[in-house]
């Protein structure tokens, strides 16, 4: 930054009551000029970094069927349900089993109360000390209009929405933006979270991976899932790939690869130390608890040197293989275990054919040179005994 006051316009801005955000906090030390036909004016005594807009946060009401951000299940019961405490990380290795492992169900949409979401997953890759906007676009396929209040778990100090609150028409809807701001005092790092939409009727939400790298990083890691789809109890298998882009070479370098899911609960993990020229590449596995949940998760990877580090992920997904599908995989089991007796057995006869035709032709070849062979051998002249 240039390190002096100066005086800032924002424009298009449509917020009732804007607060200024510097380097994602609030900025405690700018004052407000004016704002009037969209354009909201302020100082700053020293400028630097980024600065942007977020709308007030309105006063939750507890008991209007929504649990709006800043309410609890203790603070507000009646809005928001208990949630069970979730996992954590740590250990050499092993197994961390998911507090209460369920299978989800698909909600009952209440009958003319219901909308949609576009993405319902969002991944970014941001370097630190950027800036960045997304739209979601959030759709009322209802027949009755909905109030939907926005909330954000596991990346409040990175994601903004430009409202936390909206209301749809039947059929109407919002390109919804999203501010997001990575600190330059961020470590890199693989953050998740969800961002839920809630209207009294119904709740829906989309999963977010913010991948967050250094501009010059000593290593580049990546991370690549060998099957997408494993059963619970399953064998989770990555190949994860590093390159050295530094000059230093054969220095031991640790790794921790582990399994989260998107509440952020940690399931297994395990690290490893081993020596790296400028490359290395190798598939590594973790076992899935056996009661672990139905959804999505992330393989995540993390190496690091001393100070430095570098992560990367990919996503899986854990699902039950039901009646239907074993039998189906029992059926191509037998018919390809079928295919390749016949092809064993052709490629046998086959062989013994030839081996026949080649055993006949060199009898009949002896035959024909024994012909020529004289029986007897033929008795010399007189002369010559």
């Amino acid at each position: 930054g240039i390190n002096k006051s100066a005086n800032i316009s924002l424009y298009g801005i449509t917020y009732s009551v804007p607060l200024i955000y510097h380097d994602a906090v609030l900025c405690t030390n700018c004052v407000f000029i004016s704002y009037s036909s969209n354009i909201y004016k302020f100082s700053t005594p020293s400028l630097s970094g980024v600065y942007y807009l977020r709308e007030t946060p309105s006063s939750t009401t507890c008991g209007n069927g929504v649990c709006e951000s800043g309410e609890t299940s203790s603070t507000c019961p009646a809005d928001c349900a208990t949630s069970p405490p979730g996992g954590g990380g740590g250990g050499g290795g092993g197994t961390i089993t998911p507090t209460t492992p369920t299978t989800p169900t698909t909600p009952t949409t209440p009958p003319g109360y219901d909308f949609k979401i576009d993405p319902n997953f969002i991944q970014l890759q941001m370097e630190k000390g950027t800036y960045y906007q997304k739209f979601v676009n959030v759709t009322n396929n209802g027949t009755n209009p909905l109030t939907i209040t926005i909330s954000i778990t596991g990346l409040e100090n990175f994601i903004f929405p430009e409202v936390l609150q909206f209301s749809l028409s039947p059929g109407e809807s919002k390109n919804l933006r999203l501010d997001i701001y990575v600190s330059s005092a961020r470590p890199a790092d693989v953050y998740i979270g969800k961002i839920f939409f809630r209207s009294s009727q119904l709740t829906k939400e989309a999963n977010v991976i913010l991948q967050v790298k250094e501009a010059d990083a000593l290593f580049d890691i990546r991370t690549e899932m060998l099957k997408k789809y494993i059963p619970p109890g399953g064998r989770v298998r990555a190949n994860i790939s590093l390159i050295n882009k530094g000059d230093l070479r054969n220095f031991d370098v640790h790794l921790e690869y582990k399994i989260i899911d998107f509440n952020q609960n940690v399931y297994t993990i395990k690290k490893e130390d081993f020596a790296i020229e400028q490359y290395y590449n190798n598939v590594f596995f973790l076992d899935l608890p056996s009661n672990i949940s139905i959804g999505d998760y992330l393989f995540y990877s993390q190496v690091s040197y001393k100070n430095v580090s570098a992560s990367s992920y990919d996503t899986f997904v854990v699902e039950e293989i039901s009646a239907i599908s074993w039998f189906i995989l029992m059926i191509i089991i037998i018919i390809a275990a079928y295919l390749i007796y016949r092809y064993y057995k052709e490629k046998k006869l086959k062989h013994q054919f030839e081996f026949t035709k080649k055993s006949k032709k060199y009898e009949k070849e002896s035959r024909k040179l024994s012909k020529q062979i004289p029986n007897e051998v033929p008795k010399l002249p007189d002369d010559l005994e």
